[in-house]
């Protein structure tokens, strides 16, 4: 009787003794199987997958006469600008938008020059107006729309004569451009400096922000870059044109408010 408790014992430890072999040579596998790092899930504006329309990359820019607030200092600030590397922004977390699309007179080309981000389009014009963005940007807008996407409106510089024409106009495109996937955004038209010598003044500039904040569609919402420069301070090539630093610092202020990584 004692022999066959004794070969029970036996058994019973060689089965435990099996079990946990096993269990370690299970779980040292699981472990390594499990280090391998997941795919992050960043969104990368990749605009070409097949539920989008490929990004529209029509720009204008210094094809026609400029305005008389765009002077011929301008081919200097584009001088000293162009000469240095264009700046690319990362995106570096999950964005709001997949797209932005940028719309503006040459403060936007001379910006889009120094600094770019994988998920912004640039449709601008030097002397870009009222008569441009109706007649041209416009449908060019229209053919870039895609689903969850900015637009941002910066003109008004070269005519701010023109506002009620701006308040009309872009109301009239709310309900096609929010169709279409957009949320639309007016950055306010930025300040000049004591050394310009052109028509427009800030006062001008302020008043022309203010009416369009105050008519403008309840769908439309506002990136107030201007109060931010005149609050940080700023520097210009020719009065009415940024330097680099500047325009670096408008498109990351604008690009936080957007909440775009």
């Amino acid at each position: 009787m004692n022999k066959r408790i004794k070969i029970l014992v036996f058994l019973l430890l060689i089965i435990i003794v099996f079990v946990i072999v096993i269990s370690y040579w299970i779980t040292k596998n699981h472990v390594k199987g499990s280090s391998v790092m997941p795919e992050t899930e960043i969104n990368t504006a990749n605009l070409n997958s097949s539920d989008k329309k490929p990004p529209n990359t029509n720009t204008e820019v210094s094809n026609t006469e400029t305005s008389d607030a765009e002077t011929s200092d301008m081919e200097t600030s584009n001088a000293s600008i162009e000469s240095e590397t264009t700046i690319m922004l990362e995106e570096h977390e999950r964005s709001q938008y997949d797209k932005v699309i940028m719309v503006g007179d040459s403060r936007f080309s001379e910006m889009s020059a120094v600094i770019s981000h994988p998920a912004c389009e640039w449709i601008c014009k030097e002397g870009g107006d009222y008569d441009w963005l109706s007649e041209t940007a416009a449908s060019l807008i229209n053919n870039s729309l895609v689903q969850n996407c900015a637009i941002v409106l910066n003109l008004g510089v070269n005519d701010p004569d023109n506002a009620n024409k701006y308040i009309e106009f872009l109301n009239s495109k709310v309900d096609v451009w929010v169709e279409g996937g957009a949320d639309i955004y007016f950055m306010t038209v930025n300040p000049v400096d004591n050394t310009y010598n052109g028509k427009i003044t800030n006062n001008d500039i302020l008043d022309f922000n203010n009416t369009l904040m105050a008519n403008l569609s309840e769908w439309v919402a506002y990136i107030d870059t201007s109060n931010a420069l005149l609050d940080n301070g700023y520097e210009t090539t020719d009065g009415l044109h940024y330097d680099r630093d500047t325009y670096i610092e408008i498109l990351e202020y604008c690009l936080r408010q957007l909440r775009v990584g």
